[in-house]
């Protein structure tokens, strides 16, 4: 007989169409993948919450990048949050990956931190 191992759930939020919500969120084990090493590091990071924002029908209302995390605020018209939160990690971590490839440093594949 096996051993029944803790089932991850991530904590349930209230999201309201027309709420406007702050967010931060780290990158793995803190490190600056999202500092100043690279001229293109702004450009990802700007370009993928332009288009990511736009897809799903969230207002941007400031975005602050910090070497190991960013800050967000937004209000959701139509969209979900989830699902914008989703989609702007997977493009920024595909973006800096192959930037980080291409710079010949090591990618960490998942780019940020799963805690919430």
């Amino acid at each position: 007989m096996g051993v029944a191992l803790p089932v991850r759930v991530t904590a349930p939020r209230i999201v309201a169409e027309g709420a406007t919500y702050a967010v931060t969120r780290r990158t793995v084990c803190r490190k600056a993948f999202l500092g100043w090493w690279h001229p293109e590091v702004d450009d990802i990071f700007f370009w993928c919450l332009a288009v990511v924002s736009d897809k799903c029908s969230v207002h941007l209302h400031h975005a602050v990048r910090v070497g190991s995390h960013y800050h967000l605020s937004f209000t959701i018209t139509r969209g979900n949050l989830g699902e914008f939160l989703r989609l702007l990690h997977h493009q920024m971590s595909c973006m800096l990956n192959t930037l980080l490839a291409r710079e010949r440093y090591d990618a960490p594949h998942e780019l940020f931190d799963a805690r919430g």
